[in-house]
């Protein structure tokens, strides 16, 4: 069940009410492991640097040229974000506190409309835009961080649904590594409950029925856990939204859910349509578990986090995320959210994420290329459209987000932009650029 109708439950506090959501949404192949490390770092040794200046310069020359570039340098660091000195957007050219532009004219006539739109205030949140070698256009804007300071592309959000396709490459790593198929079944791989009241048919839903949304496996908490469990907690005016969804979760975890699901019926045969439920990729996640023999999120480090340098970036973590939270929202809370809402980065590290998935150096070239092959137009957390879109729509009970990946003219263009919950800044930025990318 999607956000919108978790809210919606949440407000109710009758017999009726129906508790949380259905469980759980190149690289360029870093060649120093300390890219990001450097980010934190530069902006120390920019600080340092500068009151090292000043500190010669008060020796040097009069005070009052001393008080003008202390000024004039405090201005600076409240404006414009450091940045490191190997980073791609420091070579852009900086326009504009945190935004920064690729001056090439083939790209003239995107960074002029995204200009356009920054100088009115239509875009809120951090933006890239960038192709496998370039980065044409980076930006935070309209958004604070948890200092008060306005947000920039290295900026922390919640990604929401952008996380599926992390689970959808943990799977097809193990498939390259031989210790699963997409035709293994559930049965297969969790035969203990056998003694569940639907685990005959249940079992046969395979890895590629989770992977492509084709499971069956019904988007309602009632017709999932079953009605008394649904309606076993009620949230009281003594619990947040965010401990009601954490404790209902924590109760229904690990072996109380795995019953739900091999005695839940199913909305249609396995394999035979698509319907979107979360709890697909909560149970790729379990099954990631189950055959890596480690926890999720060390998996997700090791496969995707760490070869794509994403240090800005974590699996089911808390404290991490720098966006200053929206009034009235709530984190998600990583229970329940596992290979489905997870995954906390930055659209920097978003970028180094899909650079690497579509430039095939994160999985071999035929693994790269059955993930990547839509069934009802839906591949590994992406949506794929009759144009060669690649898209995916975040959307937590606090942040908003959008992951474009499109190919024109033999050219790769990345769009990915985080804001806040109920903004429609990205969808209007991709709106403005779509007709300008590759023209």
């Amino acid at each position: 069940m999607n956000n919108a109708k978790f809210r919606k439950v949440l407000s109710l506090v009758t017999a009726s009410t129906l508790i949380s959501a259905m469980v759980l949404s190149s690289c360029t192949f870093i060649q120093t492991e300390t890219a990001a490390e450097e980010t934190t770092a530069a902006s120390e040794t920019t600080t340092e640097t500068t009151e090292t200046t000043v500190a010669t310069t008060t020796s040097e020359t009069t005070e009052a040229t001393t008080t003008a570039t202390e000024e004039t340098s405090a201005t600076t660091s409240e404006t414009t974000a450091a940045l490191p000195a190997n980073d791609e957007i420091s070579k852009l050219k900086n326009v504009n506190g945190n935004v920064w532009i690729n001056e090439d004219a083939q790209y003239s006539a995107v960074v002029n409309e995204l200009l356009k739109q920054t100088d009115k205030g239509a875009i809120s949140g951090s933006l890239i835009v960038a192709t496998d070698t370039d980065v044409i256009f980076a930006s935070g804007t309209g958004l604070k961080d948890i200092n008060g300071k306005e947000v920039t592309p290295y900026t922390t959000y919640e990604a929401g649904s952008i996380s599926k396709s992390f689970a959808a490459v943990c799977i097809m790593k193990l498939v390259e590594d031989g210790k699963l198929t997409l035709n293994t079944t559930l049965g297969e791989i969790f035969p203990e409950y056998k003694n569940c009241k639907r685990f005959d048919k249940n079992s046969k839903i395979t890895v590629s029925d989770l992977f492509y949304m084709r499971s069956g496996i019904p988007d309602d908490p009632v017709k999932f856990f079953g009605v008394d469990l649904a309606l076993s907690y009620v949230q009281d005016e003594n619990r947040t939204p965010e401990e009601s969804q954490r404790d209902f979760y924590k109760k229904v975890e690990g072996k109380t859910y795995m019953e739900c699901l091999f005695s839940c019926e199913l909305g249609f045969d396995p394999g035979t349509q698509y319907e979107f439920a979360d709890a697909n990729y909560y149970i790729l996640a379990l099954i990631v578990e189950d055959v890596a023999g480690m926890p999720y999120e060390d998996y997700v480090n090791k496969v995707i986090l760490t070869p794509c340098a994403m240090t800005s970036s974590s699996s089911m973590a808390y404290g991490d995320i720098t966006a200053a939270l929206p009034k009235d929202t709530f984190y998600n809370p990583f229970e329940g959210s596992m290979g489905a809402k997870d995954i906390h980065s930055t659209v920097t590290d978003i970028l180094n994420f899909d650079r690497a998935l579509f430039g095939g150096k994160l999985l071999k070239s035929d693994t790269s290329k059955v993930f990547l092959t839509p069934a009802d137009t839906y591949a590994g957390g992406w949506t794929v459209e009759t144009n060669g879109l690649y898209h995916c729509e975040s959307d937590t009970f606090a942040f908003h987000g959008h992951n474009y990946v499109f190919e024109q003219n033999g050219k790769r263009y990345y769009v990915i932009m985080f804001t806040a919950v109920g903004d429609k800044s990205p969808e209007n930025v991709w709106k403005s650029i779509s007709p300008l990318l590759g023209k």
